[in-house]
């Protein structure tokens, strides 16, 4: 297994994977090396402040669902593109 960020080896070094709480595909999958991994936690936690979701004040709870679940495939699109430039860098 390999970093998606740096892309070195994990064997040995031990790594963090994140992943969808659901059944998704693997690219949906990051798996990071632990110097990396605090960068992606920067990175990630800026994005949420200034990505925050709706008020879901007076939403039905499918209307909920899909808000919080284009939130969330929106955060990892941008994680996933994220990686990838710093790969280029």
């Amino acid at each position: 297994m390999t970093c998606h960020r740096c892309g070195r080896p994990t064997r040995g070094v031990g790594y963090v994977m994140y992943s969808r709480h659901r059944d998704d595909p693997e690219d949906y999958r990051h798996v990071l090396c632990h110097e990396c991994n605090p960068a992606y936690e920067q990175e990630r936690n800026q994005w949420h402040e200034s990505h925050p979701l709706p008020s879901f004040e007076g939403m039905a709870k499918q209307d909920r669902t899909a808000a919080i679940q284009k939130s969330a495939d929106a955060g990892h699109e941008h994680m996933r593109d994220w990686l990838v430039a710093e790969r280029r860098a």
